[in-house]
């Protein structure tokens, strides 16, 4: 079998790094959803802590009001069952940014493998793809740095929704007004303690967002670049021109850095 010509080699560096180019672009945009949801994410919890505030308020009425202090009771329940939607809808939030990341986290492990494609290419690696290299591979920590994040967040709602129970329980009889009161008192600043961690958590998410959507970025640019040199420098034929082998038709890393299929598979 031939050696493949000088010709073969450059349109097959130009394919990598164009398709490179598409992965990175798929992981800047899953970013860009993912600091999107989590905003959403903050305004649920927000409006949590409105409502955790008007359930507090039942505690006074059930210890004072002496004519029918079950109504206060009622309306404690109801507010409590509005807090735990409020919390159950953070929590679906939490779910979709934690889809965007690892989406975004396969879309950069794809990126990094059509490096290695244009690193085998006889004569392709350089400098300049070994600093892309290693900024991909800060880009990938900082990913699954932010998915850590989404996990303990995760788990201060899951704390939230079970401090939430107590006043989703309460009964009224004359006895256990002060006891009723109590728990409501006691559910209010415990589930305030827990939405307040975890909105620390948004907010902390959302720098951390920040920071890695410049980086991706800046390298997206870094590839863009590299594939513009080499098809400038090394490949006359025109992109419309180019045709694929046709193994790569059927490669699985094509789909992810074009936004499809982003399922499991490829080692971060």
């Amino acid at each position: 079998m031939s050696e493949p010509t000088p010709e073969e080699n450059r349109q097959r560096a130009a394919l990598a790094a164009d398709t490179a180019v598409n992965a990175l672009s798929a992981a800047r945009n899953s970013l860009s959803f993912a600091a999107d949801t989590a905003v959403e994410v903050d305004k649920a919890l927000f409006r949590s802590e409105q409502e955790i505030d008007a359930l507090r308020s039942y505690a006074s009425h059930v210890r004072e009001r002496r004519d029918e202090p079950w109504r206060s009771v009622r309306s404690a329940l109801e507010s409590g069952q509005d807090v735990e939607e409020r919390l159950r809808q953070a929590q679906r939030g939490l779910g979709e940014v934690r889809d965007h990341l690892e989406q975004s986290a396969r879309a950069i492990a794809a990126g990094r493998e059509f490096l290695d494609d244009i690193e085998r290419v006889p004569g392709y690696r350089s400098e300049a793809t070994d600093q892309l290299r290693n900024r991909l591979a800060g880009l990938d920590r900082a990913v699954h740095g932010s998915i850590a994040g989404v996990e303990r967040t995760g788990w201060r709602l899951t704390a939230a929704q079970q401090n939430l129970k107590p006043v989703l329980e309460v009964s009224l009889s004359e006895e256990q007004r002060e006891r009723t009161a109590a728990t409501i008192d006691e559910v209010s600043a415990g589930v305030t303690r827990d939405v307040a961690h975890a909105r620390g958590g948004i907010e902390v998410l959302g720098d951390n967002f920040a920071d890695d959507r410049a980086d991706a970025w800046n390298v997206g640019k870094d590839t863009s670049d590299l594939a513009t040199a080499i098809r400038a420098g090394t490949n006359p034929t025109p992109q419309s021109a180019q045709t694929a082998p046709g193994a790569l038709s059927e490669d699985p890393r094509v789909a992810w850095s074009e936004g499809r299929d982003l399922g499991p598979g490829l080692d971060r």
